[in-house]
């Protein structure tokens, strides 16, 4: 199997001759393909080792990819949870209560007695300001409100 794993003879003629005698052609023939089929086969080798370094690398790319993208979930979800916590502080900090992408006035009534003024509209809905993209009572949404219906928020 050395032999024809590496066409080394070891200075044996014997293995030439009995080579060639197999494959049913003279001995130098049978050398010449000896060394066809030994490249052939070093050829297919190295395409597989080829095939399993690309294989191996795909692989590698792909866990990488996916590395990543949890990492930018998990970062996405941290800063929701911090705008949510801004949200929080924000509105609790006007008196207000936080409900969904709103700060809802929990003022009953209509503490500056302006017509039109109500914390709560008649279908029961009270008065809300926008938050900013930050977590922040957004300054342009709460100027409206504290002018349009003053005290529902401090």
């Amino acid at each position: 199997m050395r032999y024809l794993k590496t066409g080394n003879n070891q200075g044996i003629p014997w293995l030439d001759q009995r080579f060639a005698a197999y494959v049913g052609v003279p001995t130098p023939q049978a050398r010449a393909l000896a060394d066809n089929l030994i490249e052939s086969c070093d050829q297919g080798l190295d395409a597989k080792s080829a095939a399993a370094a690309a294989t191996s690398a795909a692989r590698a790319t792909s866990a990488a990819r996916a590395s990543s993208a949890a990492r930018e979930r998990a970062a996405a979800g941290q800063r929701a949870a911090a705008i949510d916590a801004a949200q929080d502080r924000s509105c609790a900090a006007i008196g207000g209560r936080r409900v969904g992408d709103r700060c809802e006035s929990t003022v009953i009534g209509n503490p500056s007695g302006l017509a039109g003024s109500a914390c709560v509209s008649s279908a029961g809905v009270p008065v809300s300001v926008l938050f900013d993209g930050s977590g922040a009572i957004s300054a342009n949404s709460y100027s409206t409100s504290r002018r349009l219906h003053p005290g529902c928020f401090d």
